[in-house]
């Protein structure tokens, strides 16, 4: 009896996390919402969600990682845990700003690792080139404004 938002973020996040998905990234198209995997370091497309989701997936998302939900022309960034098969994972969720929409990057980070720190914005140099591409238009947003 789930709403159809809440059903689709949690098969999104036990999908990641059942693939070894180590990022989701949500993107804003025109009439769809792109929904990329990044496995063994590489971005999979996963089936596109129609454009009309995209406000009702951003608020889920951020009311489960506990950022302000009023705040639109930021980035943001907040961590939650998920427990899917007995394993608990954090994620860290960004939450930044485009022209098209707000665009997601989650990032996996199983209990076993070690832990991110939520103020760490720095792109560490083994980043999938996916998630690399994805802080540097953030970066390149931020210093045209």
């Amino acid at each position: 009896s789930d709403a159809p938002v809440v059903r689709l973020v949690n098969l999104m996040l036990a999908e990641a996390i059942q693939l070894s998905a180590t990022h989701v990234i949500l993107t804003a198209l025109p009439g769809a919402v792109a929904i990329q995997y990044v496995i063994n370091g590489e971005a999979v497309d996963r089936e596109q969600t129609p454009r009309r989701m995209l406000s009702a997936i951003i608020a889920r998302l951020k009311i489960l990682a506990k950022v302000d939900i009023s705040i639109k022309d930021q980035l943001q960034t907040g961590t939650m845990n998920i427990t899917v098969a007995e394993t608990t994972s954090n994620l860290q969720v960004h939450f930044a700003p485009t022209s098209e929409g707000t665009t997601v990057l989650i990032e996996f980070n199983t209990v076993a690792k070690t832990p991110i720190v939520p103020s760490e914005l720095v792109i560490a140099p083994d980043q999938p080139k996916c998630v690399r591409a994805w802080w540097e238009a953030r970066s390149m947003q931020s210093t045209l404004q």
